[in-house]
């Protein structure tokens, strides 16, 4: 299990939000071909239930796109990091933990408690 602030997740709802509005961007243009002009896809047999999948499509990816925003908001409220660091600039919220990220770029999956350490040693040397 990854901590919140681990490498692997730190850009999960970001990136979630990106592929959302995405996603909500392309089938919404799909939603309005097939309403004003139809007969630009060629293929579709019932065009009715081709914009209802459209619609329904895209109101998942609208709901994909809220929970990421939930997500990115928790986290940059409670300032989720595992070690206490201030982030880039010494600030909080959405940039919490990027410097314990970026510390160390010959980081491997199976050194996260010694990367982590290293982290945290060298936050507090900072501090001082």
């Amino acid at each position: 299990s990854h901590s919140p602030s681990s490498p692997s997740t730190m850009c999960s709802s970001h990136c979630c939000a990106l592929y959302s509005l995405t996603g909500i961007l392309f089938l919404l243009f799909v939603y309005t071909i097939l309403s004003t002009q139809p007969f630009f896809v060629t293929g579709i047999k019932d065009v009715h239930a081709a914009k209802n999948n459209a619609l329904g499509a895209m109101l998942l990816f609208v709901g994909l796109f809220l929970i990421s925003l939930a997500g990115m908001f928790r986290r940059g409220m409670t300032g989720d990091s595992n070690d206490g660091s201030s982030g880039v600039g010494g600030g909080s919220g959405r940039y919490q933990g990027y410097s314990r990220i970026h510390a160390n770029l010959d980081y491997r999956p199976d050194d996260t408690l010694d990367f982590q350490l290293r982290s945290d040693i060298q936050s507090r040397g900072r501090e001082r």
